[in-house]
Order: structure tokens, then sequence, then C-alpha cells
């Protein structure tokens, strides 16, 4: 702590965590010291420390897991936009190793936006999939996928915590040829929050994509959600 600056308290905190970090002391997934630790180390108020953290946590420095603490982040994952690749696939070309967890896989009725954006008449089936992926223990996003019955039926005989998607239907003779991505702001809700470990309505990605086998078929509709500060997006710009 920086000791007579003319600085607020909670902003010599947060510079202090920063410092730790800097210098190795604290690396990434380490967990910090509980507030009541850390107001009575420095001799600061309660609310004075929550501040600091929750500010660090806003700004990407540390995450918090539900129910277990708050923990140094890594770096941000970066996603590059020039590339047609599975989310969880990108992790792999980061890489590190995903871990999938299926928390649905059936068929159902498709709903409005999907039957819109798979081209589908009302009441048609769909093959819809939810899964939460994590890279080293720390869940990064959850996806929901809805594929038309053909293909769907395909991707359920396989193994969707060890095969990308993709390359599951490719190697069943549907080379996929381009997709159309939009990426919007939105806030966790309580479910979403409780998935990846983060506090409801806080700052997330939404990603949502359609995915074509060629110019009039599309076979995937999906959308991925991140905390905000575990991801980003980059695309390089030439003039």
């Amino acid at each position: 702590m920086i000791q007579g600056a003319d600085i607020p308290l909670y902003a010599q905190l947060k510079l202090w965590i920063k410092e730790q970090i800097a210098s190795g002391e604290l690396k990434p997934y380490d967990m910090l010291p509980g507030e009541r630790r850390l107001t009575a180390t420095h001799r600061l108020s309660r609310t004075t420390v929550r501040q600091a953290l929750n500010e660090l946590v806003m700004e990407g420095v540390l995450f918090r897991r539900h129910g277990k603490g708050t923990f140094v982040a890594p770096p941000r994952y970066e996603h590059n936009l020039g590339r047609l690749v599975g989310f969880a696939e990108e992790l792999h070309h980061l890489g590190l190793k995903p871990t999938i967890k299926v928390l649905v896989a059936q068929p159902q009725i498709a709903s409005a936006d999907a039957a819109d954006r798979l081209r589908l008449q009302p009441g048609e089936t769909v093959v819809h999939i939810e899964r939460l992926v994590s890279a080293r223990q720390v869940p990064i996003f959850i996806d929901r996928i809805d594929l038309t019955a053909q293909i769907g039926a395909i991707v359920l005989k396989s193994d969707l915590t060890q095969e990308p998607i993709y390359s599951i239907i490719e190697r069943h003779g549907y080379p996929i040829r381009s997709g159309v991505q939009s990426i919007h702001a939105t806030a966790l809700t309580t479910a979403d929050a409780r998935l990846l470990g983060a506090t409801p309505g806080s700052p997330a990605l939404r990603v949502a994509r359609t995915i074509f086998i060629d110019a009039d078929s599309p076979i995937e509709y999906s959308e991925a959600i991140y905390c905000g500060h575990r991801y980003e997006y980059r695309i390089r710009l030439e003039r």
C-alpha cells in the first residue's frame, strides 16, 4: 500500500494487487485472501476492500467463482474473427484443452428465432444442444446450438465432449462453406452467471452464428455467452 499518497484508499489497494500480479507473487488462478483478511492486513474498511475488488473484477484483472472466492484472472482469450471455427475449437487453436460438459442434447420443436434462422416451418424439429465449456477448470462460455434434424441426428451419435461439432459434420460428408456472425453486449442472467461462476448482471458477450453448407442451406444456429472479462474478439484491419 502507498502510505500518505494523495490517492483514494481503494485505488491504492487496486494498485497493490496489480503489482503483486505483475511481480509474479500472485499468478493466474491464485485465490486472493478474503475480504476480512485484506481488511485486517491493510487496515481498511470492508467497503473500501469490496470496492477495490469489484473494480478489478469489472476490469478483468480478477474473477469470482460463486461460493469459492476471488481469483487472479488469466490473460484474456482472443478470437480471430477471420476464421470460421467452432467456439470450443478456437480454444484448441489457442493451445488450450477445453473441458466440455453437455447440459442438454435432444430433439425439440424449434424456437421462433431458430426456425427463422434455419428457414424452417413452424413446428419443425431441431436438435438442441447446450454445453458449458471450461479451460483450466475455469468456465469460459455457454453455447446453445440448434441443428437441423438431419444433421442433428448425426451429431447426437458422437461424443460431444471430445470431437468438435464442425468436425463431426464434415466427417459425415457435409462440408461447411460459410457463416454469418454477430456480437452483442449483454448482461449475465442469474442462471448463466451460476454456470459461469460470475455475478448476475455482470457484462457478457453474446455471439450469435448461422452456419451454411451452401448459400441456401443453413444447418446450425448457435449462441455463445462469454463473461466479458475472459474473452475478446480481434480482427485485422488494413487500409
